[in-house]
């Protein structure tokens, strides 16, 4: 060491020393972290307490120029990757755009080009991991709350011939699939778990719950080249949709706990319906956010009541 008295000033290293307080685990909790599948954790403002599954249709979140992947932003590895249903090329059918909502995160939307017979859509794996929690019973393929959210717009041209009943949320498990499957009693082909266009341009709400198939809720017609934000809610006993904000009339009509799917194989899909299973009416629009989350969420954690600018 030099002595004291022979010190110069840049040798005084006491005089620059100083500290900084930090917590290390918690700063730097998610430093490396991946999910149970082995991708990384995503800390999304969007992604919520109780998210189940986050989809940002954007250029910003997408993977790859032509859609190769649009990760799941809630972390729970519920990543999308592009299903073909007819004929055509994909680019016809899915296209990246600048078009946004003016609420939410997106920055932009895909653009589906089906046509009820030919299209593009996204879709998880089988098994995702968005329903898995036991019934009352003990069974798994529940989700006993929930909120699910949807930003979309149907375009200038939309007609009933090109768009009527194509899916925006889709779980392909028929009606009587997740019945025979739960040992309830109904049945039918259509789609387990949707949210559909209907001819008249209403947006609805199909669902099986933890005590069979439940009343469909319905929007009034929506306009044509207008983005909306629906958010559909159950509390355990009563499932209620909103438009933009708005409580629907035709909703709530009568007891449904939560919603069941067919535990362990499960898949869910954007921009296409289903019917026995298979892909039916592919949408013809744009979406721009689908989030689902295990609570029902207060109204002010909506996208519709968040900034994107």
């Amino acid at each position: 060491a030099i002595p004291e008295a022979e010190r110069e000033a840049d040798q005084e290293v006491s005089r620059w020393s100083f500290s900084i307080p930090m917590d290390f685990s918690s700063r730097f909790a998610n430093l490396n972290a991946t999910n149970e599948d082995g991708s990384d954790v995503i800390d999304e403002q969007g992604s919520v307490e109780g998210s189940k599954a986050y989809w940002i249709l954007d250029a910003e979140h997408i993977v790859g120029a032509s859609i190769s992947e649009v990760p799941d932003l809630s972390g729970s590895g519920n990543a999308l990757t592009v299903g073909r249903m007819g004929n055509g090329e994909q680019s016809d059918y899915l296209q990246i755009t600048d078009d946004k909502p003016p609420f939410g995160f997106a920055q932009g939307s895909v653009r589906f080009n089906g046509n009820n017979a030919d299209g593009y859509f996204l879709t998880t794996r089988a098994g995702a991991d968005i329903a898995q929690e036991n019934r009352t019973n003990g069974w798994g393929g529940a989700l006993q709350d929930y909120t699910i959210e949807a930003t979309f717009k149907l375009p200038a041209d939309w007609t009933p011939e090109r768009g009527d009943w194509s899916g925006i949320l889709t779980n392909i498990s028929s009606i009587g699939t997740v019945c025979g499957y739960h040992n309830f009693n109904c049945g039918g082909g259509d789609p387990s778990q949707a949210l559909a266009i209907s001819s008249l341009r209403e947006a609805q709400w199909i669902s099986v719950n933890d005590g069979g198939k439940g009343a469909d809720s319905f929007s009034w017609d929506l306009n044509r080249d207008q983005w909306y934000h629906v958010a559909i809610t159950n509390d355990g006993h009563q499932t209620t949709m909103y438009v933009n904000g708005s409580l629907v009339m035709r909703t709530g009509e009568d007891e449904q706990r939560g919603l069941v799917v067919v535990g362990g194989q499960q898949q869910w899909r954007l921009g296409v319906s289903s019917w026995d299973g298979g892909n039916s009416d592919p949408f013809y629009g744009n979406i721009a956010e689908v989030r689902i989350t295990n609570r029902v969420l207060p109204s002010e954690e909506w996208l519709y009541y968040q900034s994107n600018d």
